[in-house]
């Protein structure tokens, strides 16, 4: 898989966990243990196994230096994300930075797969799309 479709996959479903199936049940993503949330690591070896059959694409996610996303986590994981409010747009601004930092695509991968499940889902397909477009 090119890497650009790697990186738009983690922009589908972004209400549902990154290990779930994308493009229909064709494409999974492989998560390392330590990048999935606390409340799915207890059953991570099931979840490794429970889609794989189906899929016909799977993206590998190396494991790398867990980003630092602690500012972006102010803006709750539930809760409403705005450009118009300035600190959401300071927020989104230190994550676009975040995600153009990374020295290549596998590693914004690595770090994308990381946030996507920690993060308000707008503000992280807002600042993803905008990396990948820079």
């Amino acid at each position: 898989m090119s890497d650009n479709r790697k990186l738009l996959a983690l922009l589908q479903r972004p209400l549902e966990p990154t290990f779930y199936p994308k493009d229909n049940g064709k494409t999974l993503i492989d998560l390392p243990e330590s990048y999935l949330t606390d409340r799915y690591k207890p059953i991570g070896d099931t979840l490794q196994t429970r889609f794989s059959s189906e899929a016909d694409t799977r993206i590998a996610v190396r494991a790398s230096t867990l980003p630092d996303i602690a500012f972006a986590e102010a803006i709750p994981r539930r809760g409403d994300f705005s450009l118009f409010i300035p600190k959401h747009r300071e927020i989104a601004g230190n994550l676009i930075d975040l995600f153009i930092n990374q020295p290549d695509v596998d590693t914004l991968m690595s770090a994308g797969s990381y946030a996507r499940d920690r993060l308000n889902p707008i503000l992280f397909q807002y600042a993803m799309a905008v990396a990948i477009q820079h």
